[in-house]
């Protein structure tokens, strides 16, 4: 099977899978960006089922940028305790406050203004305008497992991360899209058709 057919085929074999499948997460219920931003963030080297619970609390006491702006920096902290690196519940309450004094709470609809925010790299960035602004946001996120699955699927020689689409590297890439579990791959030969990917908390 060419390639293009793989590419083809893949929305129909694992869509329907992950439709049936996927965890109901509290995040995926919504696509505005406050709260997708807040999940990305503490997703970040923690586990899906410990983040649930600190997720729905945070939320509740702070359920918008404006609630975060203003809220005292040691209840913010007491609320993270246990999710360790508290540089990133610090850098949440400093864009929480950049938002709402220049932006009157609103987030930017790029990857390349959310980047430039406190505490927000690359992957979140592309994660946060791929899921709630539908941008072809760049986001490096095929790693480890998923990487396997696609070489096996695409049939490809690619090591060390470096997996190889149609002759594109995953660092090459035009841009990779996140839409609640969905992956759209843009390269120069346009873009491949979306197929099911374990982010915004793995399937």
């Amino acid at each position: 099977m060419e390639q293009n057919e793989i590419y083809a085929a893949l929305p129909g074999v694992l869509l329907p899978w992950y439709e049936k499948n996927a965890r109901d997460l509290p995040w995926r219920h919504t696509k505005e960006p406050y709260r997708v931003w807040v999940s990305e963030i503490m997703l970040q080297q923690t586990r899906v089922e410990a983040v649930i619970g600190y997720y729905e609390r945070f939320m509740e006491a702070f359920p918008t940028v404006q609630a975060l702006a203003e809220a005292d920096e040691a209840r913010v902290l007491k609320l993270w305790e246990g999710l360790g690196y508290y540089s990133r519940a610090r850098n949440l309450q400093k864009t929480a406050k950049l938002l709402t004094e220049t932006q009157n709470g609103a987030f930017p609809d790029t990857a390349e203004a959310l980047e430039k925010l406190p505490g927000i790299g690359a992957y979140t960035a592309g994660a946060v305008a791929s899921i709630c602004f539908e941008q072809p946001a760049a986001a490096v996120v095929v790693v480890g497992v998923d990487l396997q699955v696609l070489s096996e699927l695409l049939d490809a020689g690619g090591e060390n991360g470096d997996l190889h689409l149609g002759g594109a590297g995953v660092s090459g890439m035009g841009a990779v899209g996140l839409d609640h579990g969905r992956l759209f791959v843009f390269t120069d030969h346009g873009e491949i058709p979306p197929f099911f990917f374990a982010a915004h908390g793995a399937a």
